[in-house]
């Protein structure tokens, strides 16, 4: 299969180092990191649907790497690190801002990095992930902080190139549709769990009054 999303060359440079880093937030590794981007240009060049616009564009991305770093947790748990250990890996000093962003939950670290590290406005921000509380002594300082996460020498043609490879060599719009549907089914599973509990319930009292 083929890349069917159009210029994506230029939107994968002008987009990586904004989606790493995000997913970087999310997912503080790394490794993990480099992992959840790349699955989420997979699902960037496997758009067949006419070009986006700016703003179009930048809400698929934000929802894709929320979903992507969202799957992430959902199919093997994973703990967050403590601050000695992600102080250990962070590339720079990890203050107390900054330790606090990644105590926030998901959307509310994504709402930090739109807001303080793209300089997106309030507005903007609750438009991609819901009004969220970042609830940091200093985010600008956080930001500042944060904006030492390396991209790593050549990882950006690295990456570009095995989504090359990957497109090549299966069939990735069918292989991202079979994601989104187990990771939708993921996201169902308690509340389905939940509902035969209640039917299961529901049926032993009936029984028991009869």
């Amino acid at each position: 299969m083929a890349l069917t999303c159009p210029q994506f060359d230029d939107l994968f440079q002008s987009w990586y180092e904004d989606v790493y880093r995000l997913c970087f937030l999310l997912v503080p590794s790394s490794r993990n990191a480099y992992h959840c981007t790349f699955h989420v240009f997979l699902r960037l060049g496997a758009r067949t649907a006419p070009p986006l616009s700016p703003e179009e564009l930048r809400r698929f991305l934000v929802r894709q790497i929320l979903e992507v770093c969202g799957d992430f947790y959902l199919r093997k748990p994973h703990r967050r690190p403590e601050r000695e250990q992600l102080s250990k890996s962070f590339p720079g000093p990890l203050g107390d801002s900054l330790w606090a962003v990644f105590s926030l939950p998901l959307k509310a670290r994504a709402a930090f990095y739109l807001r303080y590290c793209m300089g997106l406005s309030e507005a903007e921000c609750a438009a991609l992930v819901g009004k969220q509380a970042i609830r940091v002594p200093d985010p600008a300082s956080a930001a500042q902080e944060y904006a030492v996460v390396p991209l790593g020498e050549n990882q950006a043609a690295v990456l570009l190139d095995e989504v090359y490879l990957r497109f090549q060599d299966r069939s990735v719009g069918l292989e991202n549709r079979l994601l989104h549907i187990r990771s939708t089914m993921d996201r169902l599973a308690p509340w389905l769990a939940l509902g035969v509990l209640l039917l299961c319930a529901a049926a032993a009292i009936y029984t028991a009054n009869l």
